[in-house]
């Protein structure tokens, strides 16, 4: 009887990690990463019973850190922070879940269409969301506030997740969503006041 061994199956995770990023989940292939793992299909199947399952494997444990980082994202904003050190607060609690899982938030956030986690960038929006217009306008949201906090939060999101895919290492990518949170964030209130 042959047993599975944890070097193969992280072989196999490897490597669908990268077709995951490279291609997409639609468009990744098991043969290459069969391939590029080293191991015959038959035995990838032996570790992974589909290409879903793959999937799973190389981002849940992402997945599961995402509700903790809202919470956190949730706790901060109950405890009167401005938003600008809010969002600061924010990016660092996401930069610190990019570096343990950087290339998975990428897989997560633009990569997985027609899977379970098509709508994972949709949903932290949505948590982001309610905290900046809480910030912004209170409880007193008009349906025009609504709307113009959704465009700021995921514009903001969309350029946080483009600068976790650009930068280069730790400091340019703290650099660079300091510039951002500024641009976006900076006196918010008197910029955007009516």
């Amino acid at each position: 009887m042959q047993y599975k061994k944890k070097e193969v199956a992280d072989k196999i995770l490897d490597a669908a990690r990268e077709e995951f990023l490279a291609k997409g989940y639609k468009n990744a292939n098991i043969v290459s990463i069969a391939e590029e793992a080293g191991v015959p299909v038959g035995n990838l199947y032996r570790y992974f019973s589909s290409k879903h399952d793959l999937l799973d494997a190389v981002v849940g444990e992402t997945v599961k850190k995402i509700p903790h980082l809202v919470t956190q994202i949730e706790s901060a904003e109950s405890d009167g922070m401005p938003l600008e050190l809010f969002m600061v607060f924010a990016c660092e609690a996401l930069m610190q879940v990019f570096e343990q899982y950087g290339k998975e938030l990428v897989i997560l956030s633009s990569r997985c269409a027609q899977t379970k986690y098509e709508d994972f960038v949709e949903n932290l929006n949505g948590h982001i969301l309610k905290v900046v217009t809480h910030k912004m306008y209170g409880d007193n949201i008009s349906e025009n506030d609504s709307k113009f906090g959704a465009i700021i939060t995921k514009s903001f999101m969309s350029s946080m997740f483009e600068l976790l895919r650009l930068a280069q290492g730790r400091e340019e990518l703290q650099e660079l969503t300091f510039r951002m949170l500024k641009f976006y964030f900076y006196e918010i209130e008197k910029r955007t006041a009516q």
